[in-house]
């Protein structure tokens, strides 16, 4: 038993580095480094069941209660990292397309026609829109009385200066830019679409920010939206 809890630990630790270093280097994609720790944090909870089991039994023969959760320290750090995301991720939806604009969301014209999108349906999927209002009311687009041509700008601006965006089109005649997010542990990609338009007095900037993996996104989405328009409203 003490040998199962101290390899299990071993090898959950060893399996959950493993996957966010190999990611963080591209040398694993981002969805099979993020699997490989969250496979590390299966062993890591096997390693603390084991160690709760062996305590148990200590005390129920009245034998010494051996330090069965000294040996399991390297699998309860990993078991933590796994209970926090598990927990986190449930106050979520799974969903992992979203946007200011849910009756009309900004199109992905250049992203789309990328080769590792070619299999994707990047459309905005209806079912979507009533889940998100739900899940994110706050999320609309920004309001100003700025013109069309200077809320473009203060766009751009602020596109360009966030670190981990790529700017891939724009296009201020039409008042569009698209962008890719990288995260930084893990290296997923988000595909996002800026769209500026004309309002009666002034113009509005809509958002829509798209993960390339995964069925939800952990609430990334709608942080990232939300950082950028401030950030946006500032300029």
């Amino acid at each position: 038993m003490n040998l199962l809890i101290f390899a299990s630990g071993v090898l959950g630790a060893g399996l959950s580095l493993a996957g966010a270093f190999l990611a963080h280097m591209r040398l694993l994609a981002p969805m099979r480094g993020f699997i490989l720790m969250l496979l590390g944090g299966l062993f890591g909870l096997v390693s603390v069941l084991a160690a709760l089991i062996a305590i148990l039994w200590s005390a129920f023969s009245k034998r010494p209660i051996s330090p069965a959760l000294l040996r399991a320290l390297p699998g309860l750090g990993v078991a933590l990292v796994f209970a926090v995301l598990f927990v986190r991720a449930r106050k979520y939806p799974p969903i992992n397309d979203i946007t200011t604009t849910p009756g009309a969301p900004p199109r992905f014209d250049r992203l789309a026609a990328l080769a590792e999108n070619a299999r994707r349906d990047m459309s905005y999927p209806p079912a979507f829109a009533e889940i998100q209002k739900k899940a994110y009311p706050d999320l609309a687009p920004l309001e100003s009385a700025w013109s069309p041509a200077e809320t473009f700008e203060k766009a751009r601006a602020a596109a360009r200066s966030m670190p981990s965006w790529s700017v891939i089109s724009e296009d201020a005649a039409s008042g569009r830019l698209e962008a890719v997010a990288e995260t930084f542990l893990f290296r997923f990609k988000d595909d996002l679409a800026l769209e500026v338009r004309a309002a009666t007095s002034g113009s509005s900037l809509h958002m829509r920010s798209k993960s390339r993996d995964g069925r939800g996104d952990g609430g990334a989405n709608a942080k990232r939206i939300r950082d950028f328009l401030d950030k946006a409203g500032g300029n």
